[in-house]
């Protein structure tokens, strides 16, 4: 396994695996997951971080932190590969 900066080969990952956690998890997704998802390049250019765990190249889980202010962050968005069970599905994280 292997840990990545986002790519834009991987957004639509991000997008797909944080829909499904909040989905699944809360009911349904907000006004600001959809803001967050349509800013994504915003986000990191004023210094938010995502990551993926990724197995051959196959996307696994992501997360996404961002600054609040001084020292600091919070992690704003995370979720996993529901199709890879074990190796990131819910299975695993939770």
């Amino acid at each position: 396994m292997e840990l990545v900066k986002f790519k834009e080969e991987y957004r639509q990952a991000f997008i797909n695996f944080n829909t499904d956690w909040i989905v699944t998890n809360f009911g349904a997704l907000e006004e600001h997951d959809y803001e967050t998802f349509g800013q994504i390049d915003e986000k990191i250019a004023n210094g938010a971080m995502i990551f993926f765990a990724l197995e051959k190249g196959v996307p696994l889980a992501c997360v996404m932190t961002e600054p609040l202010d001084g020292q600091t962050w919070e992690i704003c968005k995370l979720g996993s590969n529901k199709d890879i069970p074990h190796k990131g599905g819910r299975k695993s994280c939770i």
